[in-house]
């Protein structure tokens, strides 16, 4: 089953890393606007590209029912739920005991001191990337805002560890009855605490939309000529905004609520 698990997500990962490398080059002594013209809105190209998206759909859902139809595939689910789980907001307390509120809530704070960790080494090596291979790639000199897009990279990504550390201000380690046990976080949630972080977020957020600004502007450039190494950073980053503005934004509203 394992064996089946990582041959799936190697073709995938072959076939996005086709798509990805939707890059054509003009030829020499060719006119460039006809060439692109051409490349661009080639009905074939179009036509392979729907298809390839659609493989890529029905082995994902392929993938699910091959793991839901055995035991082994089921534990690999129920484990992997039970470790992404953490990440999503809860809708309703309905039916909760307090403490199962206060476990809820505490696991929600470090899942997003994880996820605002990840996202700003993420966006400190993309931003060192950018500035040492793609030094004169226009997505990330020319921006519509008042700063380049590597600089907003910088500051959100310090944005992103001063939350980190003011979160952390208020972690402790629980004792333990036993030394074989591992000591628990826990995180002490007032109304400073929501209050002064809340405020450290909402200036993050708004990093985030001059960040998504820049992202858009950064995607129009070129279009689907733009180099495959431009367009991996920029998929990377589109994806840490997401984690960091969408998901890490509904587990602090989930915390506040």
């Amino acid at each position: 089953m394992r064996f089946i698990l990582a041959l799936h997500v190697f073709s995938v990962g072959l076939d996005l890393d086709w798509l990805i490398s939707d890059y054509y080059p003009v030829p020499i002594n060719t006119n460039q606007l006809q060439s692109w013209y051409q490349n661009e809105y080639s009905t074939v190209r179009y036509v392979t590209r729907c298809l390839l998206v659609i493989v890529i759909v029905a082995k994902i859902v392929v993938l699910g029912l091959v793991l839901r139809s055995s035991t082994v595939g089921t534990q690999i689910l129920s484990m992997a739920w039970s470790k992404v789980r953490v990440f999503f907001p809860v809708a309703t307390t309905g039916g909760m005991t307090t403490k199962e509120i206060k476990d809820m809530l505490n696991s929600r704070v470090l899942s997003l001191i994880w996820l605002e960790l990840l996202v700003s080494m993420t966006m400190l090596i993309l931003g060192v990337y950018a500035h040492a291979r793609l030094p004169r790639a226009p997505q990330f000199l020319l921006a519509p805002t008042f700063t380049s897009f590597s600089n907003l990279l910088y500051a959100k990504a310090a944005s992103g560890v001063v939350l980190v550390a003011a979160i952390l201000k208020n972690c402790t380690r629980s004792s333990v009855a036993s030394t074989n046990e591992t000591p628990a976080i826990k995180v002490l949630i007032d109304q400073s605490f929501l209050r002064f972080n809340g405020t450290l977020k909402f200036f993050e957020t708004c990093l985030g939309i001059l960040l998504w600004i820049n992202l858009g502007y950064a995607w129009n450039l070129g279009g689907s000529n733009t180099p495959k190494e431009v367009k991996i950073v920029l998929i990377c980053l589109s994806i840490a905004m997401v984690l960091t503005d969408c998901v890490a934004g509904a587990l602090w509203i989930t915390i506040c609520w």
